[in-house]
């Protein structure tokens, strides 16, 4: 047995090191794993609907007089058109619950976009893969614009964007934004002693990143505002009214250069 060369998961070593620890506490989550004091699934919830086991008891291969270091009491499997699905029941406080859930429902990994983008788009849309998704990729505009032609029985293959009713009042400019948090951090700043101009520049500049925009303060704002005041919001992307101006001015390409830094930042750990 070997790790299949092709696999586009990757794993950061901190991830790497969670895996690890949840595990070696709670052991095996990707079947199905069913909590007794609570009579809840806590990991496979999707999988119970899709197979429709609610109701259905499983076949139980071992059963523990105490539970396991991971709380398990109860090994088995369910049997459908002869093929075996794993169950586990455990004995776990409502903490442990909420952790195995959280952590049965997070993708343990990030995706390797060059090797992603070797795969046929109409085969990743038929295996569950979405435009948000293909959007992060290199050169993704081709791979999205073949995923959203590819042929669909159950989705419309048109982008559409969402209906948008403005508010009759238009706001102020204070309410499009909170930027409490960003003077905090400027008045700290401001008042640091053993800083050379160069770093206080540069700290007031990251600073600005905390301030929150209101976009919906911010599309209401963008309704009632001229047509010069409208474009400028738009060259800000603060409002995309135009899904392939959009793409020409490079702010679906952002997600492929956030993706780059991240492998530049953590390589292969």
């Amino acid at each position: 047995m070997r790790l299949y060369e092709g696999n586009p998961r990757t794993i950061t070593k901190k991830q790497f090191e969670r895996l690890q620890d949840t595990l070696h506490r709670l052991g095996d989550l990707s079947g199905i794993v069913h909590d007794l004091n609570s009579d809840q699934i806590i990991g496979g919830n999707q999988r119970v609907r899709a197979l429709d086991l609610l109701g259905h008891e499983p076949v139980i291969k071992q059963v523990y007089i105490e539970p396991t270091r991971t709380g398990t009491v109860k090994e088995g499997y369910y049997e459908i058109e002869g093929e075996h699905y794993s169950y586990r029941a455990v004995v776990w406080k409502p903490e442990q619950c909420e952790e195995a859930n959280i952590a049965a429902n997070i993708a343990g990994g990030d995706w390797d976009f060059d090797i992603l983008s070797s795969w046929e788009a109409v085969k990743l849309k038929d295996w569950g893969f979405d435009a948000e998704k293909l959007a992060a990729w290199k050169n993704n505009v081709a791979n999205m614009r073949e995923m959203q032609n590819a042929e669909d029985e159950n989705y419309s293959r048109k982008i559409e964007a969402p209906d948008y009713i403005p508010s009759d009042e238009k706001p102020s400019i204070e309410d499009l934004f909170d930027d409490s948090k960003t003077k905090e951090l400027i008045e700290g700043i401001e008042h640091a002693e053993e800083i050379t101009d160069d770093e206080r520049a540069f700290l007031r500049i990251a600073a600005q990143r905390h301030t929150v925009l209101k976009f919906n303060r911010i599309a209401d704002y963008y309704a009632h505002a001229d047509l010069e005041i409208q474009a400028l919001m738009e060259d800000s992307a603060l409002v995309i009214i135009d899904f392939e101006k959009a793409i020409s001015q490079g702010y679906i390409d952002l997600t492929a250069e956030i993706a780059e830094m991240v492998r530049d930042e953590y390589g292969d750990d």
